[in-house]
C-alpha cells in the first residue's frame, strides 16, 4: 500500500492471481456433481420401492427399467402399461437396468446393480434378491 492509501497496480495483479490459482484448484472439487448424483439416486432408490410396494399391493408383477434414453426409466405393470409417465433424470447416465418384483415384491434370487453416472461422478445401487431392499454402495 503506497502513501495515498491505495492498492498499487502490482497488489491488485497478485490478488488476481492469487484467486485464479484458488479458483482453478477448487473448481474441479466443487461438489455440484456428486450433490446432482445423489439426489437423482435417492429419486431411484424411492421409485425402486414404490415398484415393489406396488407389486404387493396390486397383486401382479411390477416392472421398472431403464427407458429408450439413458437418462430416463419407466414402471410398467404386467402388461407392460406404464404407469406413470418415464421418470427423466437431470444429466445422470444409467445403465441399462430392468427388475420385475413379483406380486410377493420380490426381485428374484440374485442380487442386481445399477450404476448412475454424472460427469466423473459414480454409484451405484443393489436391490437385493429374494427381498427387494435397496442398498448403496
Amino acid at each position: 500500500m503506497g502513501k495515498d492509501g491505495g492498492f498499487s497496480l502490482i497488489e491488485l495483479l497478485l490478488v488476481m492471481v492469487l484467486s485464479a490459482i484458488v479458483f482453478v484448484v477448487a473448481a474441479p472439487r466443487w461438489p455440484g456433481d456428486e450433490i446432482t448424483l445423489q439426489s437423482q439416486a435417492d429419486q431411484l432408490s424411492a421409485d425402486l420401492d414404490l415398484a415393489r410396494a406396488l407389486a404387493i399391493s396390486r397383486g401382479e408383477s411390477i416392472t421398472i427399467q431403464r427407458a429408450t434414453t439413458p437418462d430416463s426409466y419407466t414402471l410398467t405393470d404386467s402388461s407392460g402399461t406404464p404407469l406413470y409417465p418415464s421418470t427423466q433424470l437431470d444429466g445422470i447416465s444409467l445403465q441399462t437396468f430392468s427388475i420385475t418384483f413379483d406380486p410377493y415384491g420380490n426381485p428374484g434370487s440374485a442380487d442386481q446393480e445399477i450404476a448412475l453416472s454424472h460427469h466423473d461422478a459414480r454409484m451405484s445401487l443393489r436391490v437385493v434378491g429374494e427381498s427387494g431392499v435397496v442398498i448403496w454402495l
